[in-house]
């Protein structure tokens, strides 16, 4: 079991890239890096792309700019998950390939919402990239791009698995991936009323709410659902939704926190939330719970770009004392997960779920 918080986010299978020559990969990275040739070339070889050369060759920039991208938490997890929930004798060359090829999909689709979200809000930079839609050339036909993408999703999944009895669910989970985000992408403009900040509608229901649409479902569930899928140990999953759910609350929690602080202390570069107007954990414990007089000069502050407005935010963060409620807030989320997984008479259900844990947060 799990003893020590980590308050550092583990961010690894980064974008592999010529110009960076000197990242190392494990072999199971390798193995998840190596089929997207495979996916490329069978994306190509479908009826869409035949004959149209000129638009094969745009795509072909659109998935490598987009997909490869850097801190993936979904492959390792599908992978790993099923590699610990799968038979022995199952783990074969065939089917260790199509666990590779179902890791790229929620990948797919989550370049497909990133780039329209994008290119919604204007945004620069993505994982230190500028954004797709400010490539020369490319503007709003982004949207176009970011609409195939998905298209590519479903192909790709028709391609590999329509003969297999989990083409239903796998889909029937992917659309739900889709309709999530676009939730949690929509919930994103709730709080704002021309453009400015109505913080009457801060609060605990819709920070839970978009968070699970927009980052814990998407990040978590989806995967580890796709894995017990893939393995054929849905009803698993269903023994452990309730524990997963509160995985993502605290994922959502964590990541606002490591927003603003590393190990306790104001990052140099906190703030991008802050400085956006985000519906973040820590906003809406100062408007829930802060004195008058700190929420007044919350509003004040809170969604205005400068470093002056930032550090009162900041100020008022350390004064209630929020990264030490985190700490004990995750620790108790820890203490729940190893007591409840104690209970399981199910060894590889246990090591699951560790392990995702551990992926996430250690």
């Amino acid at each position: 079991m799990f003893k020590k918080i980590n308050v550092c986010r583990n961010n690894i299978w980064k974008r592999k890239i010529s110009t960076r020559p000197h990242v190392v990969y494990d072999d199971q990275t390798n193995g998840f890096l190596s089929v997207f040739p495979d996916i490329v070339d069978t994306i190509f070889k479908s009826k869409c792309f035949i004959n149209n050369k000129q638009y094969k060759h745009h795509f072909l920039n659109v998935l490598e700019y987009t997909v490869m991208k850097e801190k993936r938490f979904r492959p390792p997890l599908l992978i790993e998950t099923y590699k610990i929930l799968e038979k022995p004798e199952n783990l074969t060359k065939h089917n260790l390939q199509l666990m590779n090829i179902l890791a790229w999909i929620p990948e797919i689709i989550q370049a497909y919402m990133n780039t329209e979200d994008d290119s919604m809000d204007q945004t620069d930079f993505r994982c230190d990239d500028v954004c797709w839609h400010k490539k020369d050339n490319v503007g709003l036909t982004s949207f176009r791009d970011c609409l195939y993408l998905y298209e590519v999703a479903s192909l790709l999944l028709k391609k590999y698995f329509n003969k297999t009895p989990m083409y239903v669910p796998l889909t029937d989970l992917f659309h739900e991936m889709n309709q999530r985000l676009v939730i949690g992408q929509s919930l994103d403009w709730h709080w704002k009323v021309n453009e400015k900040l109505d913080f009457s509608k801060f609060n605990t229901h819709l920070f839970t709410t978009m968070g699970r649409n927009k980052g814990g479902f998407i990040i978590i569930e989806t995967p580890f659902r796709a894995s017990c899928i893939l393995s054929n140990n849905y009803s698993k999953f269903l023994k452990v939704k309730n524990l997963i759910e509160r995985i993502t609350y605290v994922f959502q929690v964590d990541n606002d926190v490591l927003d603003v602080f590393q190990n306790g202390t104001a990052k140099i570069d906190a703030g991008e939330n802050i400085r956006q107007g985000q519906c973040t954990w820590m906003a809406v414990e100062v408007l829930e719970n802060g004195s008058e007089n700190l929420k007044k000069v919350f509003k004040e502050n809170y969604g205005r770009i400068g470093e002056e407005y930032e550090n009162k935010i900041i100020r008022i963060y350390y004064e209630m004392g929020l990264f030490d409620k985190y700490i004990r807030y995750k620790k108790e989320t820890l203490e729940y997960i190893n007591d409840s997984v104690s209970k399981m008479n199910d060894q590889p259900l246990q090591e699951a779920i560790l392990n995702l844990y551990k992926i996430m947060f250690l």
